[in-house]
């Protein structure tokens, strides 16, 4: 596997469940032209994913929210995103 490219690593396949949303066109765009910048077999699914994935996963008040609340079935959520250090 090659070393990631940006903020998202190449796409790793995993079990997925469908979410259907609504985006403006231009984001669409750029999620488009991010799958084509990292490479690989990246799609805007597979960026989208990263990024929110990514999103969270930095979130220490949301992390701490999660952990502090009752236990409750989560699925899984995947393999852990590919977090970057910042710069």
């Amino acid at each position: 596997m090659r070393a990631a490219r940006g903020w998202v690593s190449p796409l790793q396949r995993v079990e997925n469940i469908t979410l259907n949303l609504r985006l403006p066109a231009s984001l669409v765009a750029e999620l488009d032209a991010y799958a084509e910048y990292v490479g690989g077999e990246s799609d805007r699914r597979y960026v989208a994913h990263q990024i929110v994935a990514s999103y969270l996963a930095r979130d220490k008040e949301f992390r701490n929210w999660l952990e502090s609340r009752p236990t409750r079935e989560t699925p899984p959520a995947g393999p852990a995103p590919v977090v970057p250090p910042r710069p």
